[in-house]
């Protein structure tokens, strides 16, 4: 899309419109010229202009009442200001006012023109300036203003410093859709058919089966325009630099046929066709089944709604909101699978046998209950693995594994070992030297009882020894013997 196309312009495909509009009626007024005096004639402007009045009075809401035209030969400069200024008292403060002007048209000076059937091509004091227009329609109190202008260089009818927004049918506006820039010829056409701009803008309204911002349908218009003229012509669509403009919307509302709209309401089959059809007729013959139809579908977007943020809030409230909704049971079940999913995953965020074995106990037959059982077994044998903390928990340490006692053989007890004897101690007349003879026994472990009881005897030894090589070899006391020999207290008796 070229940037002609897309500068100044910001509109969704679909605007949201009030179901009822505004309360007041629709004027047309209609000029079309081919037949000029002076200046080259022209094709399909009439033919244009009488396809357009054609599609509005069948198919919208616009009777002949509300409508004045002028054609050729009537269509001069004192007449399109006498229609224009007649406006003024037939245009109430809730109706809405459509022009459409097809002819010629100038620009001077950065000043557009529209051309009347009697006006020279060199004389621009002879023509409808748009600033005329802009101050008679500053003097028209309507609702809505919406002005479709198919002539060349049209464009300079509009504000510069606006951009055209999406707005709403209840709020006042002053739009207009040109067909070309205000420094393009508009194209038009082979004779006997419609212009580049009329063709697609008749088809569009013919095809329409609901409500038409012109929003809409001047988005579509500008691509399809510029596609079908290959870059040389490009609509435009801004706000009128007009009086009264509230950012609002003009729409084509299609006549009231209760048979046709139906048709085409259960052909759409949506929430927003039922809703509009029920505000249109609702005393009708088939808003009964058209109500039936309507709760079905609520009931069906919000069971979606529910799928969609699928939390257990959700289908609680889907139950709450819907008492005889048609999925009430399967939100039941969806609460439940939600819960036991929310279980399930903080098991093993928390890896724990408290929290698989808290999940096991709440959902025993649950869909995760074997990999509970799997993980239950893992942190029991020591082969969890590591878990990463998240980040609102601490990192939890794994248990220590548990190590599993070696297997013990039978114990075999040991016979105490005898007391062992002290050394035997043979004293030796013939000489100093004292033999010591030990027991072939292991030495038993001393204790200090026993160490005392040692000490004692080597020391009444080393004093019998003394005695005798202080004596020249004679025999020790007898009273000495007979003290070391007899003390049970010390020793053993010899056998």
């Amino acid at each position: 899309m070229s940037e002609e196309i897309t500068r100044g312009i910001n509109i969704e495909s679909l605007e949201a419109a009030d179901s009822r509009g505004p309360s007041g009626a629709n004027h047309l007024l209609v000029i079309a010229i081919d037949e000029y005096e002076h200046c080259p004639v022209l094709n399909n402007c009439l033919q244009d202009a009488l396809g357009f009045i054609e599609i509005l009075k069948e198919r919208y809401d616009f009777s002949d009442e509300h409508i004045l035209t002028l054609y050729n030969k009537e269509a001069t400069r004192a007449n399109i200001h006498a229609r224009l200024k007649e406006l003024k008292k037939r245009v109430q403060p809730e109706d809405s006012l459509l022009i459409y002007f097809s002819g010629h048209g100038e620009t001077e000076d950065n000043v557009g023109y529209w051309v009347p059937v009697e006006a020279h091509p060199d004389r621009e004091w002879e023509f409808v300036s748009t600033n005329d227009i802009k101050s008679r329609l500053d003097a028209i109190n309507s609702f809505h203003t919406f002005v479709i202008v198919d002539a060349c260089f049209s464009g300079a009818l509009f504000a510069s410093y606006r951009s055209v927004k999406a707005g709403n049918e209840n709020r006042r506006s002053r739009l207009g859709l040109a067909a070309s820039h205000s420094r393009e010829r508009a194209l038009d056409g082979t004779a006997g058919e419609n212009s580049p701009f009329s063709q697609n803008l008749l088809r569009k309204l013919r095809e329409n089966t609901g409500l038409l911002s012109a929003h809409k349908l001047a988005a579509e218009l500008i691509e399809e325009v510029h596609a079908a003229t290959r870059g040389k012509q490009t609509p435009v669509f801004k706000p009128l630099d007009v009086k009264g403009d509230d950012s609002g919307q003009f729409v084509f509302r299609l006549k009231a046929d209760e048979g046709r709209d139906w048709k085409d309401c259960q052909q759409k089959g949506t929430l927003a066709a039922y809703e509009a059809f029920l505000a249109k007729y609702p005393e009708g013959q088939h808003a009964a089944e058209a109500q039936e139809q309507l709760v079905l579908l609520r009931d069906e977007a919000a069971w979606e709604a529910a799928r969609e943020e699928h939390t257990a809030g959700a289908y609680f409230r889907y139950r709450q909101e819907n008492p005889d909704g048609r999925y009430r049971d399967e939100a039941l079940q969806a609460i439940q699978q939600v819960e036991e999913d929310q279980s399930w995953h903080q098991a093993q965020r928390k890896n724990t046998i408290y929290q698989y074995e808290h999940y096991l106990e709440k959902y025993p037959a649950g869909r995760y209950a074997q990999d509970a059982q799997d993980a239950l077994q893992a942190l029991l044998g020591g082969q969890a693995p590591a878990v990463k903390p998240t980040a609102a928990e601490p990192q939890q340490k794994a248990p220590p594994p548990k190590v599993e006692p070696a297997r013990q053989e039978p114990k075999v007890e040991k016979p105490t070992p005898p007391p062992a004897r002290p050394a035997e101690v043979k004293v030796e007349k013939a000489g100093p030297a004292v033999k010591q003879e030990s027991a072939p026994r292991p030495a038993p472990t001393i204790d200090r009882k026993h160490l005392m009881i040692g000490g004692g005897v080597l020391a009444v030894l080393i004093l019998v020894i003394w005695g005798i090589m202080a004596g020249g070899g004679s025999s020790p006391d007898p009273a000495a013997l007979e003290v070391f020999s007899t003390t049970g207290k010390y020793g053993y008796r010899d056998g």
